[in-house]
């Protein structure tokens, strides 16, 4: 699973392979993180363009959007993102995609910007979870959920940096669970923390 942890080039999270940018980067983890950290940045918004793009119909301009993502995902080693956006970029070059590809597309995508979350983090991210601000988040997101309303990726990515180590784990099967929209998943996994969710009304 996916953890906001300080990744390095000897740890890297699932989906990620240094082995070609390093060398290019004198092995130095910082500049490989500051790489990264431009990488998701520069992309935060692309799923959802490419997304709007597709539903617009407007399948050139999204390719075009695809077809970048790829090509950096490549050069940074976000291999699964990479591979994934090869296999969409085929089929939208031909003008026509399969939506459960785009899905896993997408799913990949949101995996990728949290797991760079994690490779940018500063080294203290997650040294002192604080259970005030995680069980504020558990409670926030809980209604969220009950309420089928939007969860962005700041409140995620809050409430990982706020869980302890033994939580992790948990944490990224809740939010496999809410990027897949399968929100009753996510309330059973919810109320497994040890934090206030058990308690909530």
């Amino acid at each position: 699973m996916l953890k906001p942890a300080n990744y390095s080039s000897l740890n890297p999270p699932p989906g990620f392979d240094f082995s070609k940018i390093l060398p290019m980067l004198n092995d130095d983890d910082e500049q490989l993180r500051a790489v990264l950290r431009m990488f998701r940045e520069d992309f935060a918004d692309t799923a959802r363009l490419i997304t709007e793009k597709l539903a617009a119909g407007e399948h050139e301009q999204a390719e075009k959007l695809l077809h970048q993502t790829k090509g950096v995902a490549g050069n940074v080693g976000a291999v699964a993102l990479y591979q994934l956006s090869q296999a969409l970029d085929q089929q939208l070059k031909q003008n026509s995609y399969s939506t459960e590809l785009l899905a896993q597309w997408q799913a990949q995508f949101a995996e990728t910007l949290m797991a760079l979350d994690g490779l940018t983090a500063e080294r203290s991210t997650v040294a002192n979870p604080d259970q005030e601000t995680s069980r504020q988040l558990l409670l926030q997101l809980d209604n969220l959920l009950a309420q089928n309303d939007f969860i962005s990726n700041d409140l995620l990515q809050g409430l990982r940096n706020s869980l302890d180590a033994g939580q992790q784990d948990t944490c990224g099967d809740l939010i496999a669970c809410i990027k897949k929209l399968d929100y009753a998943a996510a309330r059973v996994i919810l109320s497994k923390f040890t934090q206030p969710p058990a308690q909530y009304t």
